[in-house]
C-alpha cells in the first residue's frame, strides 16, 4: 500500500502542534506547578518545566533526538547521493548529527550539569575553597555556571560551525534566515543561563518590579530559557525537514533477506 502525504502541509501542522505543545507546557509549569493548581507535590514535579524528571523536559530530549533522527536521514541520503562517505558534505551533516543527538541525549541525563560539578570537585578542597592551579585559578574568577566554562567555547564553536556549513548546505535564504533564528535563540536562553548562575541581585529587582518573589523570578526566567530552546528546536526542525525533502521526494526502505 502506498500512502501519499503533502509535505508542505504536514509540514505547516507539524510545526503548530509543536509550537502549540511548547506554550501549553509553558502554561501548565506557571499554573500547575508555580501557582500551586495541584496541591499534590508529585503532580507539581510531573510539570514543573525547570526540572530534569517531567513531562517538558521529556518531551524536549525527544524532540532533540528527532531531530537527529531527521539529520541522521539527511547524512544517509547524501551519503548516497555522493556515491561515497569521502565527501566534506557527508562528513559536515555527520557531524550536525552527532550533536544534535548529544544534545538531545545531553538533555535527558543532565551531562553538562554533571561536567560542571566533575570540574568543581577538581578545582576545589573539601572545604569549596579554590585550589591552586589553573582550574582553581579559573573556578575562582569565573562567575557563574562551572559547566559553561568547560562546554561554552565547544558550543560557541560548533555555533559558528552551523552557520558556515549550513548557509552552504541549505537550498534557500529563507532556511538560512531561520537557522540564524535558532541560534540565535540558543543563545538567548544561554545569556539566560548564564545570568542565573550570577550572583548580582538581578532577579532580586526583577522581583521587585513584579512585585513577586525572587525564587519566582527566577523560576519564570528558566521557564523562558527551556521554552527559547524547545522554539529553537522546533525551528531547527522545519529547517532540517526542508533539507531532506529537497534533497528526495521519498525514501524507502528495503530489507533484503541473507542468502
Amino acid at each position: 500500500m502506498l500512502i501519499n502525504i503533502n509535505h508542505d502541509r504536514m509540514l505547516k501542522w507539524l510545526i503548530i502542534a509543536l509550537v502549540a505543545i511548547e506554550l501549553a507546557l509553558v502554561l501548565l509549569d506557571a499554573v500547575v506547578s508555580e501557582y500551586r493548581l495541584s496541591g499534590i507535590g508529585a503532580g507539581r514535579r510531573l510539570f514543573n518545566i525547570t526540572r530534569e524528571d517531567g513531562i517538558p523536559n521529556f518531551f524536549s530530549s525527544i524532540q532533540l533526538l528527532g531531530v537527529g533522527g531527521v539529520l541522521l536521514l539527511i547524512t544517509i541520503v547524501v551519503r548516497g547521493l555522493a556515491q561515497g562517505a569521502n565527501s566534506k558534505a557527508v562528513w559536515g551533516w555527520g557531524l550536525v548529527t552527532g550533536l544534535f543527538l548529544f544534545l538531545g541525549f545531553d538533555d535527558g541525563t543532565k551531562l553538562h550539569e554533571r561536567i560542571g560539578s566533575i570540574f568543581d570537585a577538581l578545582a576545589t578542597d573539601d572545604a569549596g575553597e579554590p585550589l591552586t592551579g589553573l582550574f582553581g585559578s579559573l573556578y575562582s574568577v569565573w562567575p557563574t555556571y562551572s559547566w559553561q566554562l568547560v562546554l561554552g567555547p565547544v558550543f560557541a564553536v560548533f555555533g559558528v560551525f552551523l552557520i558556515v556549513f549550513l548557509y552552504r548546505e541549505l537550498p534557500s535564504l529563507r532556511l538560512k534566515y531561520l537557522t540564524l533564528l535558532a541560534i540565535g535563540l540558543f543563545g538567548i536562553a544561554e545569556a539566560l543561563d548564564f545570568i542565573e548562575g550570577m550572583d548580582t541581585g538581578v532577579f532580586e529587582r526583577v522581583a521587585d518590579i513584579f512585585d513577586t518573589e525572587t525564587r519566582r523570578a527566577v523560576h519564570f526566567a528558566k521557564s523562558i530559557e527551556e521554552f527559547l530552546e524547545m522554539l529553537a528546536t522546533t525551528v531547527f526542525l522545519f529547517v532540517f525537514l526542508e533539507k531532506l525533502m529537497s534533497l528526495t521526494s521519498s525514501i524507502t526502505f528495503a530489507l533484503n533477506p541473507r542468502r
